[in-house]
């Protein structure tokens, strides 16, 4: 969680996953979901990654999921993990205390 307006966590949010390798534009699916697909690699055949954002208890809760494009995809290599990690640890870095929202 955040301690941020959702709108601003939703719009930072978007440029973080932006700069992901990988990631084609994030698109923003409703007022508070971002979706991001990305390209086809040697391990998968691309992954969406979707954002959703709440308020909770003066601030934002972030829950990040991963999946692969493919519906029959049986084995991900740890690629989805490995996602979610990394937008995680851009979504804490960009949030650290003493560093403003932007």
């Amino acid at each position: 969680m955040v301690r941020s307006d959702v709108g601003v966590t939703l719009a930072l949010t978007g440029r973080l996953l932006a700069g992901l390798p990988r990631v084609r534009q994030p698109v923003y699916v409703g007022s508070s979901v971002l979706e991001a697909r990305t390209r086809i690699s040697w391990w998968s055949f691309g992954e969406t990654i979707t954002c959703s954002l709440r308020p909770e208890g003066g601030g934002t809760r972030i829950d990040v999921e991963s999946r692969s494009t493919m519906s029959l995809t049986a084995v991900d290599y740890g690629v989805n993990r490995e996602n979610v990690r990394l937008v995680m640890a851009m979504i804490e870095g960009a949030f650290a205390p003493g560093w403003p929202a932007r």
